[in-house]
């Protein structure tokens, strides 16, 4: 039975933990509402408790919300079944090589016991019991027939499997654990670090076991039928990964092959998913401004017309909101409104809260601002208009551009506007571009750019190179470059 909504209570939860714990939480007040009652919907469908459902019972009494339904008596209804019912899988212990019905009927038991263990945040439990499940299942590499393809569910138990370890590696490492927040997410102790580049390593060999297994047996994948389903979600989740370490390209790639190469996965991203969907579309507009000239960002320009008309049609939406307020005005290069939305504390705190738990974060130190890369976006729009500047200008003063830049100089410290200036001097030596006339004059506080027909060349060059990207999506454009170059600072090889 395809049934994925479960999933979205962990997310649901982290979501209401930032808002509601926020210093904008009044301005959601609605929002938080509506996202603590569906989970709470959820948890008494799956008759499993998330550890948030205290503080969202909490929250919905104070804004006058009847939770009669959730009493005492609900509570220890959900906390004591779960230690009866697994009871019944000892039956199954000394099994091997189950097969056919009776391995069906164990799946299901092991399916309720992992889904309930999984919205307690017990991931490891959880794990262990579908690690169980394989030990004395015979699961079939290449089923012979669409009966036993069914019956092996094989691609169903790594789905679970991938979200166990997505939740409890990258997502969600201090649900299972006893640690302090830090950096929003991630923290060290002592020795023990709770997020880094190893903790994809499952996630990556389950994700090659679902390819490697629908490769082998696509003819019995059919459309609409369970396991394809589950193939989709598989590869959707891939693809959010591709964006948590930084492989912007990469996702920019697997994004048009899913999304524009082929028609089948939008189907199945619209009618399986909604938490996933929402986080891909944000996530692939924050993809475009790293990747692609910012006079091409007015309009979602891809071939899809269901993808492009998510971008419009909720203006509750994030992804509405993130496009509106920050991808069309950069496109119109309306800095002063990029740098007001990106400063916003009401629409960082949601944006924030949405995407947290998927945006990319160093894996060797960690931040106190939770905001760190909303920051390293900001500095990446910051190189990127600086060289569009510089490009076209003879000369231009040092506050003239930062004003162009979209910077407030009477209400900026100027503290904050040094640092500024002396990140875009770095980025002249960094790029190399005092070879074709471009320069910084302290003594003036000028930049200048004195490069002739050689300079002209060099900006065709780098032109050259984001059209490539624009086009090919090969090569090492401008724009790449950028982005690689703050990374450096940011993000340190472990």
């Amino acid at each position: 039975m395809f049934d994925i909504d479960y999933i979205g209570i962990n997310q649901f939860a982290y979501t209401f933990n930032k808002l509601v714990n926020s210093n904008n939480a009044n301005v959601f007040a609605d929002q938080l509402t509506e996202m603590a009652t569906e989970c709470l919907e959820l948890m008494d469908q799956y008759q499993a408790l998330h550890p948030s459902y205290i503080q969202m019972l909490s929250f919905l009494m104070s804004q006058g919300v009847d939770i009669s339904k959730y009493n005492d008596e609900w509570v220890h209804r959900l906390n004591s079944w779960l230690g009866t019912y697994t009871s019944q899988l000892r039956k199954y212990e000394n099994e091997t090589n189950l097969r056919g019905d009776v391995a069906t009927e164990f799946f299901e038991k092991i399916r309720t016991v992992v889904i309930a263990l999984t919205i307690q945040t017990k991931y490891q439990e959880a794990l262990n019991y579908l690690n169980r499940y394989a030990s004395v299942v015979d699961f079939s590499s290449q089923p012979k027939t669409k009966g036993q393809f069914q019956c092996n569910r094989y691609v169903e138990y790594l789905f679970m499997k991938f979200i166990i370890n997505i939740f409890s590696l990258i997502w969600f490492p201090l649900d299972d654990n006893d640690y302090t927040i830090a950096a929003g997410m991630y923290v060290k102790d002592g020795d023990k670090l709770l997020y880094s580049t190893s903790s994809f390593k499952p996630l990556s060999k389950i994700y090659n076991n679902v390819a490697s297994y629908h490769k082998k047996n696509i003819a019995l994948f059919e459309e609409n039928d369970d396991e394809m389903r589950y193939y989709w979600l598989v590869r959707f989740l891939h693809l959010s990964l591709l964006f948590k370490q930084f492989e912007f390209v990469e996702f920019q790639k697997e994004f048009f092959e899913l999304f524009v190469s082929q028609k089948e996965p939008t189907k199945y991203l619209f009618a399986d998913t909604l938490l996933i969907k929402r986080n891909l579309l944000v996530m692939y507009a924050i993809v475009l401004i790293f990747t692609k000239p910012f006079n091409t960002l007015t309009s979602i320009n891809i071939e899809n017309e269901q993808l492009i008309d998510s971008y419009y049609r909720d203006p509750a939406s994030i992804e509405y909101k993130f496009f509106k307020r920050v991808l069309k005005p950069l496109g119109k290069l309306d800095l002063p409104q990029v740098r007001e939305a990106l400063t916003n504390s009401s629409f960082l705190s949601e944006l924030i809260a949405t995407l947290e738990y998927t945006l990319p974060v160093s894996t060797a130190r960690f931040h106190n601002n939770s905001n760190f890369f909303i920051e390293h976006m900001k500095s990446t729009i910051d190189l990127k208009m600086f060289l569009l500047f510089i490009s076209n200008s003879r000369s231009i003063s040092r506050q003239q551009l930062l004003r162009l830049m979209g910077y407030d100089l009477a209400s900026t410290n100027e503290s904050e506007l040094n640092e500024i200036s002396n990140q875009l001097v770095g980025t002249l030596s960094a790029l190399s571009l005092g070879r074709v006339g471009i320069n910084y004059l302290a003594d003036k506080q000028l930049f200048v750019n004195n490069g002739g027909v050689n300079s002209a060349d060099e900006v065709s060059r780098l032109q050259d190179e984001i059209d490539t990207v624009q086009n090919e999506l090969k090569g090492e454009a401008l724009t790449v470059l950028i982005a690689n170059m703050v990374s450096a600072s940011i993000y340190q090889e472990e």
